[in-house]
């Protein structure tokens, strides 16, 4: 997850090399207020010299750009090389030796030479010609436009405002396409941001996705999140109250992939080994919900690790592998197993599904405003 205060920025540059236009590494550093160095951005310049870096930093920073000369491998007896690997000499005083054709370096280190000597030049088995090292010069600061961009953008597999209404559906900011049954609707009664929030009142209320393998998670890290108000007081000895689900319809609800709700006083994650009710995956985090208060709720995988935020506060964690997978809609506000008890009464705003990025890995302030479409 991005500090707070980091915006995106674009820095396009073009790099020379002894006057020509060269492909080289680009390495963005900012030294912040605090007088801190660190990297904001890397990339890379086409054989054309021209390169386009995203930068993730503080606008407050003074960034400078350095274009880097390859250092090349030190120098080893006997060592395998390939074509377009560099060798640096042991007493370097200048001078790098690209590899122009494979084979194997001799045992002893040669007498090395300069661009003097034109052409590869026979080094072991292997041809190698020298090339000129050249030291990296910094630009900078440099004067860049932030703008506020998601990060994480192109791992976003669903985003939902809950911000425009329409007869039968909501708008996904991916294109995704959801629907509603029964009574759920957008409602301008309530919402955490934008004006509006979907409603859901009863056991036949829900909003819906078709299946598709994005919707699935496997063993990679995701972040699911949600801002939620309930209707009503939930605590011990209530009944389930279903939030977001991947789940089996009336006929085989013993296929499912995973689901967030509330049960017997604790908020939950289940989730499949295998897609079936076998041996079943249970975070559990107990929790008593207080009426017409809105809540973020996120569920985030990292390298294995399963973490269950309420509020932005790690409330429970555990070991999941694997989640099983299914080809079962996706639902917000109920699950599809036919349970009339399941479903979730109040408004659900702000839905965000991340696949392949754990976004909150500790301890955060939950969002205070929509989030990013881009």
């Amino acid at each position: 997850m991005a500090s707070e205060g980091q915006l995106n920025a674009l820095l396009s540059s073009l790099v020379y090399v002894a006057g020509l236009p060269a492909s080289r590494a680009v390495v963005a550093l900012e030294r912040t207020s605090a007088g801190v160095w660190q990297v904001c951005g890397s990339g890379m310049s086409s054989e054309s010299g021209e390169a386009a870096v995203n930068i993730l930093g503080d606008p407050a920073s003074a960034v400078y750009a350095v274009a880097l000369d390859e250092w090349g491998s030190a120098w080893a007896p006997a060592l395998s090389v390939s074509a377009g690997d560099t060798i640096r000499p042991t007493d370097f005083d200048g001078f790098l030796f690209r590899v122009t054709s494979a084979g194997v370096l001799p045992d002893i280190e040669p007498v090395w030479w300069t661009t003097a000597t034109e052409g590869p030049q026979p080094l072991g088995s292997a041809m190698v010609e020298a090339v000129r090292y050249y030291q990296p010069i910094a630009h900078g600061p440099l004067i860049l436009s932030y703008e506020e961009k998601d990060p994480y953008w192109a791992n976003v597999v669903s985003l939902l405002h809950f911000d425009v209404a329409g007869t039968s559906s909501t708008p996904d900011e991916t294109g995704r396409v959801w629907a509603f049954t029964g009574n759920a609707q957008l409602d301008t009664a309530q919402s955490k941001f934008g004006g509006a929030s979907s409603f859901f009142g009863g056991a036949s209320d829900s909003l819906a996705t078709p299946h598709s393998g994005d919707l699935n998670f496997g063993s990679g890290d995701f972040t699911l999140e949600l801002q939620f108000r309930s209707a009503e007081r939930l605590q011990s000895g209530t009944r389930q109250m279903a939030l977001l689900a991947k789940w089996g319809d009336s006929t085989q609800s013993i296929k499912f992939s995973f689901l967030i709700d509330y049960y017997n006083g604790a908020l939950r994650f289940v989730a499949s080994r295998d897609g079936s009710s076998t041996s079943p995956i249970l975070v559990s985090a107990p929790y008593v919900i207080d009426a017409g208060v809105w809540m973020h709720l996120a569920v985030v995988r990292r390298a294995g690790t399963l973490m269950f935020f309420i509020d932005g506060k790690l409330s429970a964690s555990a070991s999941v592998a694997v989640i099983g997978t299914s080809t079962s809609p996706m639902i917000v506000g109920n699950k599809s197993d036919g349970n009339g008890t399941s479903f979730f009464s109040g408004h659900i705003d702000e839905l965000r599904i991340t696949k392949g990025v754990a976004r909150y890995t500790d301890n955060f302030i939950p969002p205070a405003e929509p989030f990013l479409n881009l």
